[in-house]
C-alpha cells in the first residue's frame, strides 16, 4: 500500500553568513488584542469553503483521473526536482509592486497565486507554478486558459479547486491533499481514498464469493499532504520545499498596508483585451469591515486583524519547515531576515543574500508566537501548536491528554485510554500490540515555555 504519511519540505541550507538577530520591540497592544483564535477561523473557513470543496471534488474525479493516467497530472512529489534552486513566493501584498519590474530578470523558480499570475504576465514574468489553496480560485483571475497554452507554467492543486478552472487548465498539474491537522477529515479520508485504484493479489481468482476482494489493496494516486495554514504563502512554501527548491525570498507577503497600498497594483484584461490597471490604494473606512479595522503593528506599519493572524500561521509555517526564508517586503513580518529585490535579482539568490541558521528561526518564530498566545509543543511525532491565553495551565493539560492517545502499531487504530499511564491491552481492531501515539516530554518543553513567557 502506499506511504500514507505527509510529505514535508525539504531543506536546502548554506550557513556562510549570519546576521545579529533583529531588535526585540514588544507588540503593539492594538496588535496583542488582534492576535485572532485560529479555532474561530478554521471553523469559519469550513462553514464557507467545504461543501464547495466537496462538490468539486465529485465534478473533477473524472476529468483528473483521466489526466492521471494521460500523464498530465501527477502527484507532487513525483515532479521534478529542482536541486536547491533559488524560489520566489508571490503574495499579493503592495511590496510586490517594487520587485515586479525587475522580475523578469530572475532566472530562479517562482511560484504564485491565481491572484498575481496575469500581473505577471503583463511584466513578462513567467511563473513556474500557480497554487491553487481554495474553491475560490477562478478561471478569470488568470484570463483564459489559452492564454497558458505555450507556457511553462504548472498549476498546483488538490482535487476541491474550482472544477471550472481544474478541467480548463491546458497544461500539467501537481497534485496534493491538504492537511488540516484532523485525520478524520473530509480530506483525509474520502477524499485521498477517491483518487485511489483498486490493486488485486494476483494469486488469489476473483470468483464471486471467493473472498478475494478482502485481500485487495489500495494505491494512493495523491499520497502527499500539505499543511494547510489559512493563507497561500505558507502552502506555496511548503509546496517550493517539495519539489527540491531551496532558498526562497518573499515577494508581496507584507500582511499589512506599506506604501500606503493595500494589495499590489493589479493588471487585468478589458472589455476589448486590453490591459487595464488596478491600483489599490490604502482606504481604511472603505476596503475594512466594521470589525476589522486598521491597526497598527510594532513596526509602525498600518494593518488589519486578519492580517495579524496570517502573520501568526506564516512564522507557524517557518517553524515547522525551518525553510531558508528571506523577505524582499517592507510588511509587518521583522522576524525574517529582510534584503531589497533588487540584490536578491541581481545576485540570483547566491550566498552574498544574509540568512539564519536553524536555531535561529526557531528562536524568532517561538518568541513572537508567544506573545500571540501561540505555542510550540515537542513530541515524538513531530510538533503540536497550541494557542492559549493560560499556557502554564493549559499545556501542561494538553500534553497529558496527549499521552493519553494510542495507536495500534500494526493496523493504526486509534484508542483513547482513560489516563497516561502505559496500557497492556491489544488492539480491538486486530488484536496486536497498542503504543503511545505520542510521547512528550512536559517538564523539557514547559522549560521552555517558561523562558519564552520570560521573554514575551
Amino acid at each position: 500500500m502506499a506511504d500514507d504519511k505527509p510529505a514535508i519540505v525539504t531543506k536546502n541550507i548554506d550557513m556562510t553568513e549570519v546576521p545579529e538577530a533583529p531588535v526585540d520591540k514588544p507588540l503593539t497592544e492594538m496588535e496583542i488584542k488582534a492576535r485572532g483564535d485560529s479555532s474561530s477561523y478554521n471553523e469559519g473557513t469550513a462553514q464557507k469553503q467545504l461543501f464547495q470543496e466537496e462538490l468539486n471534488t465529485a465534478e473533477n474525479h473524472a476529468f483528473i483521473m483521466k489526466a492521471i493516467a494521460e500523464g498530465r497530472a501527477k502527484d507532487i512529489t513525483d515532479e521534478d526536482k529542482k536541486n536547491g534552486e533559488p524560489c520566489f513566493i508571490i503574495g499579493s501584498g503592495p511590496s510586490l509592486d517594487e520587485a515586479i519590474p525587475i522580475l523578469h530578470k530572475w532566472e530562479g523558480g517562482i511560484i504564485c497565486s491565481t491572484s498575481q499570475a496575469l500581473t505577471l504576465r503583463k511584466w513578462g514574468v513567467i511563473p513556474d507554478y500557480i497554487m491553487c489553496l481554495d474553491p475560490f480560485c477562478f478561471l478569470d483571475e488568470i484570463g483564459t486558459a489559452e492564454y497558458w497554452k505555450d507556457t511553462k507554467t504548472k498549476i498546483i492543486i488538490h482535487p476541491g479547486v474550482d472544477s471550472e478552472f481544474v478541467q480548463s487548465w491546458p497544461g500539467e498539474m501537481l497534485l496534493y491533499i491538504e492537511n488540516s491537522g484532523k485525520r478524520d477529515s473530509f480530506y483525509a479520508t474520502t477524499q485521498k481514498r477517491q483518487y485511489s485504484k483498486r490493486v488485486f493479489n494476483a494469486d488469489i481468482p476473483r470468483t464471486k464469493g471467493s473472498g478475494s476482494r478482502d485481500t485487495t489493496q489500495f494505491e494512493l494516486y495523491i499520497r502527499t499532504e500539505l499543511t494547510i495554514f489559512a493563507c497561500s504563502p505558507p502552502a506555496q512554501m511548503f509546496a517550493a520545499g517539495v519539489v527540491g527548491y531551496g532558498r526562497m525570498f518573499l515577494s508581496g507577503c507584507d500582511f499589512g498596508f506599506p506604501h500606503n497600498k493595500a494589495r499590489f497594483t493589479e493588471w487585468k484584461f478589458g472589455e476589448n483585451g486590453e490591459w487595464v490597471e488596478h491600483p489599490h490604494p490604502f482606504d481604511a473606512e472603505e476596503i475594512l469591515p466594521e470589525e476589522n479595522k486598521a491597526i497598527i503593528s510594532q513596526n509602525g506599519i498600518p494593518t488589519a486583524k486578519i492580517h495579524v493572524y496570517y502573520k501568526k500561521n506564516m512564522l507557524s509555517a517557518w517553524r515547522l519547515s525551518l525553510q531558508n526564508v528571506v523577505s524582499c517586503d517592507k510588511g509587518i513580518i521583522t522576524e525574517m531576515p529582510y534584503e531589497t529585490p533588487e540584490k536578491v535579482v541581481r545576485c540570483q539568490g547566491s550566498a552574498k543574500i544574509k540568512h539564519i541558521p536553524d536555531d535561529q528561526i526557531i528562536k524568532r518564530s517561538e518568541q513572537y508566537l508567544a506573545k500571540v498566545g501561540a505555542f510550540v509543543i515537542n513530541t515524538s511525532a513531530g510538533l503540536s501548536f497550541v494557542e492559549s491565553s493560560d499556557p502554564l495551565v493549559d499545556l501542561p493539560i494538553h500534553m497529558m491528554n496527549m499521552m493519553k492517545q494510542w495507536r495500534c502499531e500494526n493496523c493504526g487504530a486509534a484508542i483513547n485510554a482513560p489516563g497516561a499511564q502505559p496500557i497492556n491491552d491489544p488492539c480491538p481492531s486486530c488484536g496486536k500490540k497498542l503504543v503511545r501515539a505520542f510521547e512528550v516530554d512536559t517538564n523539557k518543553n514547559m522549560s521552555r515555555v517558561y523562558k519564552l513567557l520570560n521573554l514575551a
